[in-house]
């Protein structure tokens, strides 16, 4: 016995127009706006903050050197720290005899003993220079020596002159040397060879063997005008008379 085939299903009414009305546009559901995707963005890097840089350290501004000034003649300072300094530049130049710093043990004793050196000389109108020169520590006290000691005495204003006259042969020789101050006359002051050889100054090598004369003539000249002379303060012959009133 078959199976009856079922009846195909209508589907004509599909082709058919549709009779129903469209909602009013009113009643028509709002579409909805396209959304854009939201952009992405990088993120920020990441911010790096920088230790602030270690402040610089305080470096103390470096003192002014000691003013040592040109005054058109010769160098000259205002204080002990411009002393110190332009004896430091004569001490290493070479320029100051190893006599005047004979005896120092070192550098700074060395200049001290040149600083001392311009005090005195100052004190007497000299330059440094000058006084370098002429002025010399023995035994711990300062001498004049050379020609400085008769020029200060002949720029003195009370200063009338100085005379000086040689008589004698051999031990007899001697010199003698007067000074004048204004309105009267220092007694004279001599020296000889008997007083050299007493002194125990007389043949030794040096100025003494080759210039006697003149050696003779300076420690009559220094025994005269009452500052002692180098080597009679060195020996202790040294005669400070009352003629060093012509000083003053």
């Amino acid at each position: 016995m078959s199976k009856k085939k079922p009846d195909p299903i209508d589907l004509s009414f599909l082709d058919e127009p549709s009779t129903m009305t469209p909602p009013p546009e009113e009643m028509r559901p709002t579409p909805k706006p396209e959304q854009k995707p939201e952009p992405v963005f990088d993120p920020p890097p990441p911010t790096i903050v920088k230790a602030a840089p270690a402040p610089a350290p305080i470096v103390p501004a470096a003192a002014p050197k000691p003013a040592v000034k040109f005054n058109g003649r010769h160098f000259a300072f205002d204080d002990l720290d411009g002393a110190t300094r332009w004896a430091g530049v004569l001490s290493k130049s070479g320029a100051i005899s190893r006599s005047t710093l004979a005896g120092c043990q070192s550098e700074a004793e060395a200049l001290a003993r040149i600083v001392v050196i311009f005090e005195r000389g100052m004190s007497l109108g000299l330059s440094p220079s000058q006084a370098l020169e002429s002025i010399t520590m023995i035994q711990g006290r300062l001498a004049l020596w050379g020609d400085a000691m008769v020029g200060l005495v002949l720029s003195h204003a009370d200063c009338e002159g100085i005379t000086e006259e040689w008589s004698g042969e051999g031990d007899a020789r001697k010199v003698a040397v007067t000074a004048y101050r204004r309105g009267r006359k220092v007694s004279a002051s001599t020296f000889g060879v008997a007083d050299a050889k007493r002194a125990g100054l007389w043949g030794k090598s040096g100025p003494w063997t080759q210039y006697p004369d003149r050696m003779r003539d300076g420690l009559a000249r220094g025994s005269c005008r009452g500052p002692r002379r180098r080597s009679r303060q060195r020996d202790g012959t040294g005669d400070r008379k009352a003629a060093g009133a012509l000083w003053t």
